[in-house]
């Protein structure tokens, strides 16, 4: 990471997936403080060099979220969740399976909190 920062930039795609990789690393080592301040920063820097539309922007949008859920903060992955899974249903359409992904995610962050009701539709005769 510290190597492409030098020689490519802060700003340049194969950079911020070096650091997205590297957070991924904290986060799978339950190093949510680290992993989480360098996931803000790649997905500002993706927004800003390609948008909040693009598809790395989503994708470091939906990895925060998922940092923010292993700590409990489900008002910010909710947050983060409901705008990813929008953008991409936009942009995609409501069966692609990132689409897909982003509406699962969202529904394991409501799962987690219990904010879920389950209704039969079978009757025994």
């Amino acid at each position: 990471m510290e190597k492409r920062k030098h020689v490519l930039g802060e700003e340049h795609p194969d950079t911020l997936t070096s650091m997205a990789n590297l957070a991924g690393t904290y986060r799978d080592q339950g190093q949510w403080k680290k992993a989480e301040a360098l996931e803000v920063v790649v997905m500002e820097k993706r927004k800003h060099a390609s948008g909040e539309e693009h598809p790395d922007t989503l994708t470091s949008m939906a990895n925060l979220a998922w940092t923010y859920r292993d700590q409990g903060q489900w008002k910010e992955a909710e947050a983060l969740e409901v705008v990813v899974m929008e953008k991409r249903k936009q942009a995609l359409g409501e069966e692609h399976p990132d689409t897909l992904t982003s509406m699962a995610n969202l529904a394991d962050t409501y799962s987690e909190q219990g904010r879920w009701r389950r209704q039969r539709h079978w009757r025994w005769w």
